[in-house]
């Protein structure tokens, strides 16, 4: 027990630690995503560097587009795509 909660807390000081420039603009990143998306919608979460989308869209082809524009957004590291298609 007294591992985990030191655990916690040396992840909690890393993330407190962290430049403000790593941190991820959540309103750029889904304006970023509404941007590159033509059809439906796609949300992105952000949990630390990881970004997960979420939404549904026409094709693949939307979904491929957001993942890669994500990964373009300053501070992601990974993206997690949750995203249905409606084809």
């Amino acid at each position: 027990m007294k591992l985990r909660i030191l655990a916690s807390a040396l992840v909690l000081a890393a993330v407190a630690s962290a430049p403000a420039s790593a941190m991820i603009s959540k309103q750029d990143l889904n304006s970023t995503l509404n941007s590159v998306t033509t059809s439906g919608s796609i949300n992105g979460v952000v949990n630390g560097d990881t970004v997960t989308l979420i939404g549904s869209v026409d094709s693949r082809y939307d979904v491929n587009q957001a993942r890669r524009a994500a990964l373009k957004v300053e501070g992601v590291n990974k993206v997690i795509s949750l995203v249905s298609t409606k084809r």
